[in-house]
């Protein structure tokens, strides 16, 4: 049997992230929107359609108050075995929140971590929402970037940079907010992500000296064709027509 284990930190208190993973039914609206698309409830389970079109029964193991703790299984999907467990943790930034998931067979391991990974990127977003809103500089500098998927693999991709286009960036500091553009190119979706940052520094600081090599997640890699091995930087010259920040 293999196991998976992934968390995030989040800046919502950890009375809120536990809320809204102990919702069982809201799992759509409220925990992890854009990655699942409907949740019913029945007694003792809930019914999970997820946005790959994937339809799960996932029974509800427990729901521990104390501990912030919930487990369930999966039925009706490839997996044999499946049992899993999300834990909310505090955190000097917030709360840490980690999803525990055993599973058989252990063939399905790279489609369980990105699925596992989508999920989290969507968990951290939603779950940020409801931290207090943090004053922003203006963004001034735009990162961007171009990644080309085929058809049949571009809605799974899609799914993936929607929540955010990667993973933790809503809590880079600096990290401004984003654009994910998409076109149909003969037989081929082209991709192309814009980063706002507030400067050359915080893109630095959270990608590292070698800033300009793009960031392409493993789990991300199996769905594109190709992608732009760097990232351009442009100064924002001015904005027409946009809200302030």
């Amino acid at each position: 049997m293999a196991s998976l284990v992934r968390e995030i930190v989040t800046r919502a208190r950890p009375g809120e992230a536990w809320d809204a993973i102990r919702d069982i039914g809201a799992l759509h609206t409220r925990l992890v929107p854009g990655f699942v698309v409907d949740t019913r409830l029945e007694p003792g389970a809930r019914i999970v359609t997820f946005a790959n079109g994937t339809v799960l029964r996932e029974p509800i193991v427990a729901l521990d108050e104390g501990s912030r703790r919930l487990v369930w299984s999966a039925e009706g999907g490839r997996m044999t075995h499946y049992n899993a467990a999300v834990q909310v943790h505090d955190d000097p930034a917030g709360a840490r929140i980690v999803w525990t998931a055993d599973f058989l067979p252990d063939s399905l391991g790279d489609d369980l971590a990105a699925a596992m990974a989508a999920g989290m990127a969507a968990m951290q977003t939603a779950l940020d929402r409801l931290a207090p809103p943090i004053a922003a500089a203006p963004a001034k500098i735009a990162r961007i970037w171009r990644g080309v998927a085929k058809p049949e693999n571009a809605d799974a991709y899609e799914a993936m940079l929607k929540p955010e286009p990667l993973p933790g960036i809503g809590r880079a500091p600096g990290y401004q907010g984003s654009y994910v553009l998409k076109r149909s190119i003969g037989e081929e979706i082209e991709f192309v992500t814009i980063l706002l940052w507030e400067s050359i520094e915080a893109i630095r600081a959270a990608a590292g000296a070698d800033y300009e090599t793009a960031i392409v997640p493993e789990a991300r890699r199996r769905y594109l064709k190709r992608y732009d091995p760097t990232a351009a930087h442009y100064e924002i010259a001015a904005t027409h027509g946009l809200p302030s920040r």
